[in-house]
């Protein structure tokens, strides 16, 4: 037998064939390794993770309490844990971006913010906020 040719690897990875979509656990479906992933809206698990760090992000931006601290959009990057990128309201047009570092489940230790991360950007507009 001969090796197989590129021309016969050419449907993506992950499906069967040219007009099938990739299988969504793929790596291609997947994004790229160890990046992290597209902006999805916020869920429960970013809001939580956020009311978590509430008081370290009032801490580090020195204002007293926020306004409001609202969720908005997220990204995520699994590692030991996952890191997560969060945009969140804190007033009237006024945004946060910080990095949550949500532990693993066996670790029983709470959300912290995430120091490679860099520091929590604060007094951000709606456009600068974006992530």
């Amino acid at each position: 037998r001969r090796p197989p040719t590129l021309a016969s690897l050419r449907p993506p990875f992950g499906a069967r064939s040219e007009t099938e979509a990739p299988d969504p656990l793929s790596c291609r479906a997947m994004g790229l390794p160890g990046g992290h992933s597209e902006v999805k809206p916020a869920d429960d698990a970013a809001r939580r993770a956020l009311e978590a760090v509430r008081a370290a992000l009032e801490a580090a931006r020195g204002a007293g309490p926020f306004e409001r601290l609202d969720a908005v959009e997220y990204t995520s990057q699994v590692v030991a844990g996952t890191v997560l990128r969060v945009r969140a309201q804190t007033g009237t047009n006024e945004y946060l971006v910080a990095g949550i570092f949500v532990p693993l489940p066996h670790e029983n230790a709470l959300p912290s913010l995430h120091a490679n991360s860099g520091p929590p950007r604060f007094g951000l507009t709606e456009e600068e906020s974006k992530l």
